[in-house]
């Protein structure tokens, strides 16, 4: 079983911060490689080595998405931030050729 990388953590929260520094990312995410382009928000849930969980609204109404990291990012070698950043350059470099 994964371990998680949830809001218990004492000194940081990485969903808080994803929360309150990322919704821009986190909606490009969403939309992008969440399969949810008519989102008009996007919020993490859930956080593993393998992915993220995204608290999505679209017009018809909230769900949630799975969005994993890279092959590459699960080995655990980068770090959360850079897999995150990583993810997030994915998001942009796909919605960038579809537009």
């Amino acid at each position: 079983m994964p371990h998680r990388l949830s809001s218990q953590s004492a000194r940081h929260d990485p969903l808080a911060s994803l929360n309150t520094r990322h919704l821009p990312d986190l909606l490009v995410i969403a939309r992008v490689l969440g399969s949810c382009p008519d989102a008009s928000s996007a919020r993490a849930m859930q956080l593993d080595e393998t992915g993220i969980v995204l608290a999505v609204t679209t017009p018809h109404g909230e769900s949630r998405c799975r969005v994993d990291f890279a092959v590459a990012d699960r080995r655990g070698e980068a770090g959360p931030r850079l897999t995150f950043r990583r993810l997030v350059s994915r998001a942009k470099a796909a919605a960038a050729k579809t537009s």
